[in-house]
């Protein structure tokens, strides 16, 4: 059972996820009048479960990540080059994804925009959280649950392609992040997975898609406030 635990805790953690985002779909969608209260009760959620969650994945997978982390000291410079790469590979694809819906006359996550808006008028304490959620909390336990037991648990099927590893744990990670009533969304955010798939497959260490993930949510979030 110990050997695989940090399955067993991962698959716990995408169903406590996927339930705790079909429980605030369901808010938002009987709540309409969207306020700051709303915004910030959802904040502070998702604060205690990311909390949570990253604290106890860092005692379950405490061994897995230091592994890692030397294999990292031994490989900084590849690693590095790795995660600029990523980053860049991103933008190219955030804008490439942003040209396809404009093509198809999709919105770019209105409900995002609003969400925004009503951050920056949360105080500080609301940005703040929110940022070390998206920063710090989500990309770790994101990481560790899609790409790390993702693929291992997938890799359990003999023969299996790694672009149909990369193709299914983003379109379980896509699901995750779109709204009942904008489930085209799912584009952009399967591609974000592709991407941290393809980064996780090649260099073989979780650190390159983690410190990628982060840095791109530390600069979209960044973008979101200037332009707000």
């Amino acid at each position: 059972m110990r050997k695989n635990l940090d399955i067993v805790t991962s698959l716990l953690y995408l169903a406590i996820l996927y339930a705790f985002n079909i429980f605030l779909q369901l808010i938002l969608h009987y709540f309409t009048d969207i306020d700051i209260t709303t915004i910030l009760f959802g904040i502070y959620l998702n604060l205690i479960l990311y909390g949570i969650l990253f604290i106890l994945y860092l005692k379950v997978l405490r061994p897995i990540l230091k592994t890692d982390y030397i294999t990292m000291k031994e490989n900084l410079k590849s690693i590095l080059i790795s995660i600029g790469i990523g980053f860049g590979i991103l933008l190219l694809v955030s804008f490439l994804v942003g040209v396809i819906y404009l093509f198809f006359g999709i919105e770019e996550n209105a409900s995002n925009q609003a969400y925004w808006e009503l951050i920056m008028e949360s105080g500080l304490f609301g940005q703040i959280s929110l940022i070390v959620i998206s920063v710090l909390f989500a990309p770790l336990v994101e990481e560790l649950v899609f790409r790390y037991a993702g693929f291992k648990i997938l890799n359990r099927f003999k023969n299996i392609k790694p672009w149909a590893l990369i193709l299914i744990t983003s379109f379980i990670f896509g699901l995750m992040h779109v709204n009942f009533s904008e489930l085209e969304q799912i584009i952009y955010y399967m591609a974000l997975g592709c991407v941290l798939g393809t980064l996780y497959y090649k260099s073989n260490s979780i650190y390159v898609p983690l410190f990628v993930h982060m840095i791109w949510n530390l600069f979209t979030s960044i973008s979101m406030f200037m332009t707000l």
